[in-house]
Parts: structure tokens; C-alpha cells; sequence
């Protein structure tokens, strides 16, 4: 697996051992990039946004930084709802480690950069995006 495929596995990871959470705030699905056409909220979507692999010299360190983006779709309970999922994921990945499969990585850390609320006068949905940089440090 590339560094990409196992941090989006330990994403996943991350959200099924923490599937309860988001199940008792109403949240019907966890979708990988795009989801089906659906007629149920509220649910999240992950996508890669952008991936960039860097080194530096004073460390002598190869790091990988991946920006995902969360968004966060509800029309029950609307803007309530969209927040506090946008809040798990904050509870989950903001300044946090995860673990990785990869013997190569020695530390994958998230941090929050930003938030974007919208609604959607024409479908009554609301919409969060909130993008995440994970970093991830080779050995």
C-alpha cells in the first residue's frame, strides 16, 4: 500500500472504532469521495483535496502532506446537525495522531485549517467543508 492508501485506511480506522459516536448524532454514512444519490442525511464525505511529498535538510526528514477535506451534508435539524459532526471530526483529528500500517511512517499528525459553512437554498441542505493536513513523517 502508498503512504496515501494506508492514511486513508487509518481515516476509515479512525471512524469505525469511533462509528458509535456518529451513529448517536444521526450520521447515516461515511463515504469515501463521492456518495451515491441519496434521499437520507446526515452524512459525511472525505476526499483528497492535495498531496505534496517534501523533505528538509535540518532534520533530514522526507515528509508527505495530504489536505482532506471533510463535508458534512444534513437537512434534519440542519445547521445543528452539520455542526456538531463537524465537531466529532474535530474531536477525532484536530492536532491528533493517527496510526498508520506502513513500518516506513513514524507519525501521521492532523491538524484542522479551516471551515466553510454553506446552504443550499434549491436542494434545503446544509453543508459544511472542513479541511484537514495530515502529515506524514518517513523514516
Amino acid at each position: 500500500m502508498t503512504k496515501l492508501e494506508n492514511l486513508l485506511a487509518a481515516i476509515e480506522k479512525k471512524y469505525q472504532d469511533n462509528k458509535s459516536l456518529f451513529d448517536g448524532n444521526g450520521c447515516k454514512a461515511f463515504y469515501f469521495h463521492h456518495a451515491p444519490q441519496i434521499d437520507f442525511y446526515p452524512i459525511i464525505v472525505y476526499s483528497l483535496v492535495d498531496s505534496v511529498r517534501d523533505s528538509t535538510q535540518m532534520i533530514k526528514t522526507d515528509y508527505d502532506v495530504n489536505r482532506i477535506q471533510f463535508s458534512i451534508f444534513t437537512d434534519r435539524n440542519g445547521f445543528t446537525d452539520a455542526t456538531t459532526l463537524a465537531g466529532l471530526i474535530e474531536t477525532l483529528f484536530h492536532q491528533k495522531y493517527l496510526t498508520m500500517s506502513d513500518a516506513n511512517t513514524t507519525n501521521v499528525e492532523a491538524r484542522k485549517l479551516n471551515e466553510v459553512i454553506i446552504y443550499n437554498d434549491e436542494e434545503k441542505v446544509w453543508q459544511i467543508n472542513v479541511d484537514y493536513q495530515f502529515m506524514i513523517t518517513s523514516v
